[in-house]
C-alpha cells in the first residue's frame, strides 16, 4: 500500500505503519511544515514545495510518482492542504474527498453561502475586500462582528467581538499572509452569541457518528491560556441540539469520511455553526482516548488503509477530561521548561505535551501559535479534570533571558461569543 500524505506529519501516520508495518507513506509538505516534521527520513518521498503550494508543481509531482509507484490515497493532514490534496485525487482518479467539498470547507465564505442554501444555518457573512464593506455590513447586521482570513486554518488570523473602532486593526490581521492562511483574503461574518461547543465525528459512507463532545475557553491577554475539554456542563438537549445541527452541517458540505470537527455557539433557545473542518480538532483526539477507548487516528489509519471500519463505539474511562495550554508571560529564548517531570505525575494527569524543545525563541504571546506547553488532566467532571490541570501547571515554569514563567488561570475570554469559566 502507498498513501500520500499532504501537509505537516501527523500522528495517523504512525497509526498507519501500526496497522500495515510494510505500508510506503510518501509526503509532500512546506518548507516550513519540514522543520518540525517528525521521522522524515522513514518516508518513501518527501517532496517540499514552497509556502504557496504552487498547485501546478505539486500535481506534477504526484503524477511523476504515480507513475513509478502508484498511490492507493491521498490524504490531507491540515485545511489549508485540504483543496489540495483533493485535486490531486481527482487528477489520479482515487476515492477521497471531492473539490466541491474542500473547496466548501477551506473557503468560509463559500462555506457559510452552502450551509445557508441547504437551510442548516443562517448567519449573515460577506468579503471583506476593505474598511468601507466591513462598516457597512456592521450597520446593516449588527455589531460586534467577525473577520477571519477566508481561507485556510479556522484559528489563525481570527478577531472576534469587533467594533467600529476595531476594523482597521482586524482587518490588517486577517488579510496578513502566513504559512497557515495564504490567501490574503477577509471575510466578515455576524457574531453568533452563546456558549461555544465542539462537535466532533467520524464519518463512514456518509453516516455520521459524534466521538465527543467538547467545549473550549480562551483568553486573549498574555499569557494567553486555552482550554479544550469535554463533557460540556450543560443539559442533555443542548448535546443532541449540537450533534444534530454539526451533522446536518456535514451533511450540507457533502462530507462522506473521515473525521471533522465542527464549532459552535450553542444558547438554551437557539445554535449556530462557527465553523466546520475536516480534521481531528486540537487536542480532541487526545481528549477521547482519555474518557473513552476510541483511538480516532486509529480510526482514520483504517480508513485510509482501505479496511471496513465501523460506528466508533464510546466505552468510558473517566467522566470527562481537559487540556490546558499555557505559555510565557514575557517574550524571550526560551532555554529550559521545568517542572514538566512534577507535572506529569500529579494527580489525574495523562499527558503532558511539549511542542518544541528549548531553546527557542518565544513570541509574545498573542495567538494559539504561541503556547508551547499542554498538560491534560481525567476527572469525575469536567471542573475537576481542569482544577487537576491547572494545579499540574502550577509548578511549571519558563526559564529564559527574562526569567519568564507562565501563569495559567483559565478564565472567561474577552470575545462575546462566549466561553466557559473554570
Amino acid at each position: 500500500m502507498h498513501l500520500l500524505f499532504c501537509g505537516p506529519t501527523n500522528p495517523v501516520m504512525a497509526a498507519v505503519w501500526d496497522i500495515d508495518p510494510l505500508a510506503q507513506l510518501s509526503v509532500v509538505l512546506s518548507a516550513s511544515e519540514l522543520r518540525a516534521a517528525e521521522r522524515p527520513d522513514e518516508f518513501a518521498h518527501l517532496f517540499v514545495v514552497d509556502e504557496d503550494l504552487d498547485l501546478d508543481r505539486v500535481l506534477s509531482l504526484c503524477v511523476e510518482l504515480h507513475e513509478w509507484m502508484p498511490i492507493d490515497r491521498v490524504v490531507a493532514t491540515n485545511d489549508r492542504w485540504l483543496p489540495v490534496a483533493a485535486r490531486i485525487a481527482e487528477r489520479l482518479e482515487l476515492d477521497g474527498t471531492s473539490v466541491a467539498t474542500a473547496d466548501a470547507v477551506n473557503d468560509k465564505l463559500l462555506q457559510r453561502r452552502r450551509l445557508a442554501e441547504r437551510g442548516v444555518d443562517d448567519v449573515a457573512a460577506s468579503s471583506a475586500v476593505s474598511l468601507a464593506t466591513i462598516d457597512e455590513f456592521g450597520r446593516t447586521h449588527g455589531w460586534p462582528v467577525v473577520i477571519k482570513p477566508r481561507r485556510g486554518c479556522g484559528s489563525i488570523g481570527v478577531t472576534t467581538g469587533v467594533g467600529p473602532q476595531a476594523i482597521g486593526e482586524a482587518w490588517a490581521r486577517a488579510v496578513s499572509v502566513t504559512d497557515d492562511t495564504r490567501s490574503g483574503e477577509a471575510l466578515v461574518e455576524q457574531q453568533v452569541s452563546g456558549r461555544i461547543m465542539t462537535v466532533d465525528s467520524f464519518s463512514r459512507a456518509g453516516t455520521h457518528t459524534a466521538t465527543i463532545v467538547g467545549f473550549e475557553s480562551f483568553a486573549r491577554e498574555a499569557p494567553v491560556v486555552v482550554m479544550t475539554a469535554t463533557t460540556p456542563p450543560v443539559p442533555a438537549d443542548w448535546t443532541h441540539r449540537a450533534i444534530r445541527l454539526a451533522h446536518d452541517a456535514l451533511d450540507a458540505l457533502d462530507v462522506r469520511d473521515g473525521p471533522s470537527h465542527v464549532e459552535l455557539a450553542v444558547t438554551a433557545d437557539d445554535a449556530h455553526i462557527i465553523e466546520v473542518q475536516l480534521r481531528p480538532g486540537g487536542d480532541y483526539a487526545e481528549l477521547t482516548l482519555a474518557v473513552t477507548e476510541i483511538d480516532v487516528y486509529a480510526l482514520w489509519a483504517a480508513h485510509v488503509c482501505g479496511r471496513d471500519v465501523e460506528s466508533p463505539q464510546a466505552h468510558p474511562r473517566a467522566q470527562a477530561a481537559s487540556m490546558l495550554w499555557a505559555g510565557p508571560q514575557q517574550p524571550g529564548v526560551v532555554v529550559a521548561v521545568v517542572g514538566a517531570d512534577r507535572a506529569e505525575s500529579s494527580a489525574g494527569v495523562g499527558l503532558v505535551s511539549q511542542i518544541a524543545s528549548p531553546p527557542y525563541s518565544a513570541p509574545e504571546v498573542r495567538s494559539l501559535l504561541h503556547i508551547p506547553v499542554g498538560v491534560l488532566a481525567v476527572g469525575s467532571d469536567s471542573r475537576q479534570a481542569t482544577r487537576r490541570a491547572h494545579d499540574a501547571f502550577a509548578g511549571v515554569a519558563f526559564r529564559s533571558h527574562a526569567s519568564a514563567r507562565c501563569l495559567p488561570t483559565p478564565h472567561e475570554p474577552t470575545a462575546t461569543s462566549g466561553g466557559w469559566s473554570a
